[in-house]
């Protein structure tokens, strides 16, 4: 796909300009690897478009600008590894001057730990690719967060155990391409959370509960993965 395809896509709202960032940006992809595109839009909400191998990030300008002054995880990847492909504006540039980091980001290793406890404890509600995909998440989301809390950002699977001595974690990142469900991965989702997050403390052992407790810590992932389980209209819990 080049810049004359990309112009050509029927967006919600007017683009004001395209940027490459993930695997292909960084220069560790494979193959099969998607290229990750994010869109500077001037509309209110985030939504994504998929074209063959293009995922496509679409993000109004404002409020990019605003998770960066925040420190937010997803603008750090973009500040620190997205390349232009067209920015008549100079987005990424202003990105980059007004993204602050924040002093810990203990916050999102602990809502990507609940996730994780989520997928531990109702795995067997959910389709084996969501599984794998969420364990996948919930580790590089902890590492890349843990890299950011001693002011080292990476983001490849290589740098960050590299970095952070975490060889066990390649496997389960390496899952999000998978649809088969191994059960060893969730033993090792448990190793991992172990050795990175805090002791789970947290009252939630029913669906409702992990419900209740995303909504109260702002844990939209979470609540999105409630809505992926089978018969999930209900979603209340048979222990």
């Amino acid at each position: 796909m080049n810049l004359a395809d990309l112009h050509a896509v029927d967006w919600r709202d007017p683009v004001m300009g395209f940027a490459l960032f993930g695997s292909r940006a960084r220069g560790d992809e494979d193959a099969d690897s998607d290229y990750d595109i994010l869109v500077w839009s001037q509309g209110e909400q985030p939504y994504t478009v998929r074209l063959g191998m293009h995922a496509m990030a679409v993000y109004p300008c404002d409020y990019l600008l605003r998770k960066a002054e925040q420190g937010d995880l997803f603008a750090s990847h973009l500040v620190h590894e997205a390349k232009e492909i067209w920015d008549p504006h100079f987005l990424l540039k202003t990105l980059q001057a007004r993204f602050s980091p924040k002093q810990s980001y203990g916050r999102e290793i602990e809502l990507a730990a609940q996730i994780g406890e989520f997928v531990l404890k109702f795995h067997h509600r959910m389709p084996s690719a969501l599984i794998n995909r969420r364990i996948a998440w919930v580790v590089r989301t902890i590492l890349i967060a843990s890299a950011m809390d001693i002011g080292v950002p990476v983001f490849s699977t290589r740098e960050l155990i590299s970095l952070l001595d975490a060889p066990d974690a390649a496997q389960l990142i390496a899952l999000k391409d998978d649809t088969e469900f191994l059960p060893d991965s969730l033993i090792g989702l448990h190793s991992f959370l172990s050795r990175w997050t805090a002791p789970w403390q947290q009252a939630a052992s029913t669906i409702d509960e992990f419900r209740q407790l995303f909504q109260v810590s702002g844990n939209d992932f979470g609540l999105q993965t409630i809505k992926s389980l089978r018969n999930s209209t209900d979603a209340t819990d048979y222990r």
